[in-house]
Formats: structure tokens, C-alpha cells, sequence
């Protein structure tokens, strides 16, 4: 036994010691990020001290993280407004102050890597209590290691190995709705087999942000389980009542209540940017329209209120975090409406608006095209009559073995609108006959007068030729383009590859094959993304006459025609979990093809679409009227008896 008199030596600790056994300070993430994190320029729009000053509605949200007892935090949020900053600073503050192990996961490893590098690493070093424990031998893209035994593991969605590594008690899941988290694989769902990293621990803590995609996405489902939704309510200026802010009005239900919601109201005028000026929001319970201020101020008083009344203990919660509630500059009336203006005769950009600004799920996408009633869009006119109003007239053409199909179609755009008109379809058999069509045929005006083509699209797919030196039909039509083109008739080439555009280009230098001839001056190729507008056309195909961009066919239009239009159905593929258009039971679908490429010769990304062309149409009317004008006013100079009217220029009213 130690003799009772015998001197105990106490050992100084090490720094690394009294990090690790030092007692977490109970403090809430608000409040440590006050006090330890500085944004930096590099990865936000108000660099310097972090404060949720600018983004009131994420206090809840930390508040949420904050709560051992809520296990499940869901973020649907708009783009760029903070939301991973947000849960980056909560992060920090466990570090400091509740260490244990932490995965970040990401749908690729590209972003994966950049995001610890560029915003998790920053955070680190920059913060002082964080600094003084991050181990930099221990650092790398893939991980962060700190003195009191807090780490960070990132990983990619598509990697099973990376997210089977170990158990994790923070589990941070970011854009969930990208296609890496849809595929489904021998483990099952990728979400799912996540999570399961968490069940060792009793504190665990999951985290899921994202913007949104189409209805029945990986959000959609997860805010969905969650106990109790929230929105971000804020205060009429005029009569005080709560309600969450929205584009457009709909049904919503808060505390248990369904109500309209209120929305942004705005004058309707040619102008884009002069309409978007006139933006207010208004109220739903007593219709004041409230000035941009008016609303920043509103959002500054705002609450989180749930959709349903909360009853009883909840685990997991759910924030929809929309554009409407910012207060950073995209968030203005203006802003907004301008936005939505600009994008609503692209259903492309309007569901990119509805998804990326306003947080809201795209519903308007076709799947199944077998009980659409795209024949009731049938007019009075007969085939090859242009509808009045139409200012552009386009054709595509499918290249088969032995064929062409086509079909024609006219365009109105105006009022902020687009209409377009199948007015004319059929098959034929030779280039010539293509270049007949677009260079040579008139279409009568409903209401007089004739135009002709303004451009043409020509798919070059593959296939064995027909000449006798062997070429092939793709080089055939290389060979068309070249002669015939007259940047008129383009080549196009549908494509698998998802891009943010619809459609884009490449310069075709060769002809295809083993040797190559090469093409002089070489030929403009458009790629088409033809998922992507096959879901703008069939989004317009739904669409009533009162729609922003509805679809019509000409009064002779066949049934077989429309078969081959429904051709296809939208499914996923179990392997990448992506949806993609299929053909149904080898179907031919020859003029949903035609249909397409018309769709993309309009489209912004295909040397300005139809929006360049009426901007060009309307310079040159103002053009036109300019030099009427003139020649009166030159008139009126040479002619005593016109000018000045009743004044003294005449010499038989002067002096009357």
C-alpha cells in the first residue's frame, strides 16, 4: 500500500489533454458562430463575420441541429441562399464543442473534394478555437481530423465503399436529389444504406439539403416523412396576418388551417423589365400590396410556423426555404418576376425558375403519354395554312434508310407567349426533296399573304447508305449540308448527354468513317438533349389555349400521325436512376423526332430561337417606320401647301 505521507506529483497536461477533456460549452450554434466563424469572399455574397442577420428564417433550422431530441433535419431550399454555409457553421460548433465522427456526402466526388477544400477548410483554419486543434498532417480532400478526436469523412453517393467506411454519428447529406443518389444497387436504395452508418449511435444526427426536381424526387419523399413541415410566416404590414410568402397563389395549409396563400402581382406589359418594375406582393387576408422594402421588413419579423398542428413528440422536421423569403438581391419582387417573365415560354428555364428560386417541385412532367388528349388540340385550319399572328415558320426532318419524315411548324410569339402550330407532315424520299420544301414552298397567311421556311433541321443519324461507294447516310447528309445548307437547313444529332442547356454545337471538321474526307470549312452540328425536350414539348402539349406556350396540329392531322407522336413513355432506369424516354413496344416515333427538332430550332441556345428572331423583326418594323415617318416629314418640307398644316406656311391661310 502507498504510505499516506508519501508526496503525489502531478504531471502537467499536454495542450492536445486539455483540449480533449475539456467540457463542451453549452452554447448554441447562433451564438459560436457569432463568435468563431468569418466568411470568407471566396464562398459568400456578405463576407466578414457570420450572422444570420441576412437569413433569419435558417435560425429555426439551427435551432432544430441544436435539439437532441429532433434526429432528422430536412432543408428544401431554393439555390444560393446560404444553406450549406448554415449547416457548414453548425458542423463547426460541434466540433468545438460536442467532437465525434462526421460524413459529408455528395452526389459526385469532384464536388466532394472541392467542397472541403474550398469551404470546410477555410472554416477550420479561419476559426479559433478550430484552429488550434486541426491536425494539417491529418488533412487532406477527402478528410479532416482535429485534436479532440473529431473528424470529417467526405464521400460521393456513386461510392459504396466510401459510404460503407464507418459507423458516423453526424451524417450530412447534400443535393439529394441529384441522379447519384437515385440509383438503386444491391445494397438497396443509396439513402437508405447511408443511414444505416448512423444506427450505432443514440445521438445521432442527420442533415438533407437540397434543391428540388420533379414531383416524387428524393426530397419530395424525405420532407414528406418528416413529422412536421415548416414555413418561413411573416407579418402583413397592413393587417399583421402570418403567411408564407409565394410566387404565384395555391392552397396552403398552416397550423392545421387550409387557406390561399398570397402572390406576387405585377402589370402585364410587353417589356420584361418594365413589368417586373411594377411587382408587389399581396396580401391573402386583405389584399395590400406591399412594396419590396415592405416585405424585407416582414421577413426580418417572420416565424416558423408548421403546416399541421404539432402534436405530441416529433423526431424529424422539414424547412421549405424559398427565394420569395431572401434578402439578398435575387430575392426582390423585381428580381423575381423578371426572372419568371424571362423563362416562361421555355418550359426548360420556367421549370429551372420554379425549382431553383422558388423551392417548389415541377409537376408538369408527362410520363405516360397514352391517355393524353393531344388530338383535341386539332384547329379549323387545314394543312399548310400558317395561323395568323405566326411570325417564323420551321421543319424538321428524320433521316431514315430509305426516307425522310417532316413536319412544319408556325410560331407566334407575343404578349410574352409562345404558340406553335403543326401545320403541315409527311414522308419523303430524297435530299432533294428537302431542299424543294425549304427553299421553294410557300404557306398561305390565315388572313392573306404567304411566308416560307426561316430554318430547318436535319437529323443526321446513322445507318447504311444507299450510294454505290459505300457511304454511310450520316455522310450523306454531311454532304447535303454542305451544298444545301446556307445556314437554313442545320445538322442535328440527338444526344444521351445531360447538359445544363437543351441544346448545343460542335464543329464537324470530317466525314465520318475510317478515312475521313475532310469537309471544307466544316460543318455546324447541333446536339439536342432530347429528354429534356421531349419534357418541354409534351409539357406544352398538355397546356390549354390560356397556357404560355400551348401546342395545336392542323385539321387534316392523322390518327397515325399522332401514334407516332405517343410513341414514347418516360421510365427510370433502375441503374442510374435517371428517367428517360422510351420507345413502347418498338413503336415508330419518327415524327415525335421531327417534332423535337422543331422544338430545339426555337430554342434560345440554337443561335437565339424565336426570341432573337422577334427582337430582330421588331428593330426592323421600328426601322420601317422610322423611314415612313422621314419621307412624310421630307415631304412636308418640299410641299408649302403641307407644311405646318392651317399656320402661316400656307400661302392661302396666311393671315386668316
Amino acid at each position: 500500500m502507498r504510505n499516506k505521507k508519501e508526496k503525489i506529483t502531478k504531471l502537467p497536461w499536454s495542450s492536445e489533454e486539455s483540449l480533449v477533456a475539456a467540457p463542451p460549452e453549452n452554447i448554441s450554434t447562433e451564438e459560436w458562430g457569432r463568435k468563431n466563424r468569418e466568411l470568407s469572399i471566396l464562398t459568400s455574397a456578405k463576407p466578414g463575420p457570420w450572422s444570420l442577420a441576412q437569413i433569419p428564417f435558417f435560425r429555426p433550422v439551427l435551432e432544430a441541429l441544436d435539439n437532441e431530441d429532433i434526429e432528422t433535419v430536412v432543408i428544401q431550399k431554393a439555390t444560393q441562399i446560404a444553406g450549406t454555409e448554415t449547416v457548414i457553421t453548425w458542423m463547426g460548433k460541434d466540433a468545438d464543442n460536442d467532437p465525434g465522427p462526421v460524413m459529408v456526402v455528395f452526389a459526385d466526388e469532384d464536388t466532394a473534394k472541392e467542397t472541403c477544400k474550398k469551404r470546410l477548410l477555410p472554416m477550420f483554419r479561419s476559426s479559433p478555437p478550430l484552429s488550434k486543434m486541426l491536425i494539417e498532417a491529418e488533412f487532406g480532400q477527402e478528410s479532416i481530423i482535429l485534436k479532440n478526436n473529431f473528424s470529417v469523412i467526405m464521400a460521393w453517393a456513386s461510392s459504396i465503399a466510401r459510404t460503407a467506411s464507418r459507423p458516423i454519428r453526424r451524417l450530412i447529406l447534400d443535393e439529394i436529389t441529384k441522379p447519384a443518389y437515385g440509383k438503386t444497387q444491391s445494397e438497396g436504395s443509396v439513402i437508405n444504406r447511408i443511414k444505416q452508418r448512423t444506427e450505432t449511435f443514440p445521438n445521432k444526427k442527420i442533415v438533407m439539403l437540397s434543391s428540388v426536381t420533379v414531383a416524387g424526387d428524393n426530397m419530395d419523399i424525405e420532407i414528406n416523412k418528416c413529422d412536421a413541415q415548416y414555413d418561413w410566416c411573416v407579418p402583413c404590414p397592413a393587417c399583421g396576418d402570418l403567411q408564407p410568402l409565394k410566387f404565384s397563389q395555391k392552397e396552403i395549409r398552416v397550423e392545421g388551417i387550409s387557406r390561399q396563400s398570397g402572390y406576387i402581382h405585377y402589370e402585364k406589359m410587353e417589356n420584361n423589365r418594365e413589368a417586373a418594375k411594377t411587382a408587389r406582393y399581396h396580401c391573402a387576408s386583405c389584399e395590400a400590396l406591399w412594396t419590396n422594402a415592405e416585405k424585407n421588413a416582414a421577413v426580418q419579423k417572420g416565424v416558423m410556423l408548421p403546416r399541421e398542428k404539432i402534436t405530441g413528440k416529433i423526431k424529424s422536421v422539414g424547412f421549405h426555404i424559398p427565394r420569395t423569403i431572401s434578402l439578398f438581391p435575387g430575392g426582390a419582387l423585381e428580381v423575381l418576376v423578371e426572372n419568371f417573365l424571362d423563362a416562361r415560354n421555355d418550359v426548360l428555364e420556367l421549370q429551372s425558375f420554379i425549382n431553383n428560386a422558388l423551392a417548389e417541385h415541377w409537376t408538369h412532367v408527362v410520363k405516360d403519354t397514352t391517355d393524353l388528349p393531344i388530338a383535341q388540340r386539332k384547329t379549323d385550319l387545314p394543312k399548310k395554312v400558317v395561323p395568323k399572328g405566326a411570325i417564323c415558320l420551321t421543319a424538321g426532318f428524320d433521316m431514315q434508310k430509305y426516307s425522310f419524315w417532316f413536319s412544319v411548324w408556325a410560331h407566334e410569339y407575343r404578349d410574352m407567349s409562345l404558340h406553335s402550330s403543326m401545320i403541315w407532315d409527311g414522308e419523303i424520299e430524297t435530299f432533294e426533296q428537302i431542299r424543294q420544301i425549304v427553299y421553294d414552298e410557300t404557306f398561305d397567311i390565315q388572313d392573306g399573304g404567304v411566308k416560307k421556311i426561316w430554318r430547318a433541321g436535319l437529323d443526321t443519324g446513322g445507318g447504311k447508305g444507299t450510294e454505290e461507294d459505300g457511304w454511310s447516310r450520316t455522310a450523306e447528309a454531311y454532304d447535303f449540308l454542305r451544298r444545301a445548307g446556307h445556314n437554313v437547313i442545320f445538322g442535328t444529332k440527338g444526344s444521351s448527354k445531360a447538359r445544363d442547356s437543351a441544346v448545343w454545337f460542335s464543329i464537324i471538321d470530317r466525314m465520318p468513317g475510317r478515312i475521313g474526307k475532310a469537309i471544307p470549312g466544316g460543318i455546324t452540328l447541333f446536339h439536342l438533349d432530347t429528354d429534356k425536350l421531349k419534357d418541354l414539348f409534351f409539357s406544352r402539349a398538355i397546356q390549354g389555349d390560356d397556357g404560355a406556350s400551348p401546342l395545336h396540329f392542323h385539321a387534316d392531322t392523322t390518327d397515325a400521325y399522332f401514334q407516332q407522336i405517343l410513341a414514347e413513355e418516360k421510365t427510370r432506369d433502375r441503374s442510374t436512376g435517371k428517367y428517360t424516354w422510351v420507345k413502347k413496344h418498338q413503336k415508330d416515333n419518327h415524327q415525335l423526332d421531327t417534332a423535337i427538332i422543331n422544338q430545339a430550332l426555337i430554342n434560345d441556345a440554337f443561335r437565339g430561337g424565336i426570341r432573337m428572331f422577334y427582337k430582330q423583326l421588331q428593330r426592323h418594323e421600328q426601322r420601317q417606320e422610322s423611314q415612313v415617318v422621314q419621307k412624310i416629314e421630307e415631304k412636308q418640307q418640299e410641299n408649302p401647301f403641307l407644311k405646318g398644316g392651317n399656320s402661316s406656311g400656307n400661302p392661302y391661310t396666311r393671315g386668316r
